[in-house]
């Protein structure tokens, strides 16, 4: 019950041992995002319930071998929300792909995202995405990316 205790008692809504990443090894440094070819990309939860996975976003830049991430967050948003957010993104960073997760997600954000671009007369970018065979191996993976400074 270790995680439910940092959660409660330390107000840390993760307990930061069992984290991939550690602070120290993100490296910080302001840029202004002038020409840098962007892509999104969301992987939805399903439900809004404390014990839920939060719904990811990420908006990044490949520069060579150098990851640059403009946006990052976790939120607990109902389909809507998610839909809303995906246009607020493409209409911001001008993506050249938003990437949604779509294992089982078809019909829960594919089909109302799909209508929404046709209620508002707008074509964004959207692709549907399959989850890599071992999500948390497949984030391990990127390690070696924060450990040399990209």
């Amino acid at each position: 019950m270790l995680n439910e205790y940092m959660q409660e008692y330390m107000v840390e809504a993760v307990d930061p041992s069992t984290r991939v990443f550690s602070r120290s090894m993100f490296k910080v440094e302001p840029i202004v995002r002038t020409w840098h070819p962007t892509y999104a990309m969301y992987d939805p939860a399903r439900t809004v319930k404390a014990s839920s996975a939060h719904t990811g976003k990420v908006v990044f830049s490949w520069v060579g071998t150098k990851l640059i991430v403009w946006e990052a967050e976790g939120e607990l948003w109902m389909p809507d929300k998610i839909i809303e957010d995906i246009f607020k993104t493409a209409e911001q960073y001008n993506p050249i792909k938003i990437g949604v997760e779509k294992d089982g997600l078809e019909e829960f954000l594919l089909q109302p995202l799909r209508a929404e671009q046709i209620r508002r007369a707008t074509i964004i970018p959207v692709v549907g995405l399959s989850a890599p065979a071992g999500k948390l191996a497949f984030i391990r993976s990127l390690q070696p990316f924060s450990f040399q400074g990209n």
